[in-house]
């Protein structure tokens, strides 16, 4: 089992674990927060990260060619197929990395569309536009 930093007491003591609900963040210190939810065949995604912890993806990386699409896009909300044209990514690659950014606390889900043309609906987060301010 593969730990992970608690985002309560700082230690390296934490795990994630599924049940029937979702996906839940554990740790020893009494941590129990959840991270996936799953409600009438919905699932919902919770960002894993406090504000405070927010980092941007390096530069040059995937990760960040597509947050910057949908930090450009600020104050309008970007389709799931709109940051894929801007970043010159797939669309299948653009749906995990904009999962991965919600999960770092960098963008958030204004609407889910799965499987609608366009798909999804982006815009970042607050944390993300204090990070990118000069």
């Amino acid at each position: 089992m593969e730990r992970i930093k608690c985002p309560k007491c700082g230690s390296m003591r934490a795990w994630l674990v599924r049940d029937v609900g979702g996906v839940m963040q554990r740790c020893h210190c009494g941590l129990a927060r959840p991270v996936v939810q799953q409600a009438e065949g919905n699932i919902t995604i919770i960002s894993a990260t406090r504000a405070a912890d927010v980092m941007l993806p390096e530069k040059g990386t995937k990760t960040r060619r597509c947050l910057m699409a949908v930090a450009r896009s600020w104050p309008a909300i970007i389709t799931t197929g709109a940051v894929a044209e801007s970043a010159g990514l797939q669309n299948k690659e653009t749906s995990s990395l904009l999962i991965t950014l919600m999960a770092r606390g960098l963008v958030e889900r204004v609407s889910e569309r799965r499987g609608l043309l366009g798909g999804s609906e982006w815009r970042v987060t607050t944390a993300t536009r204090d990070l990118l301010k000069p």
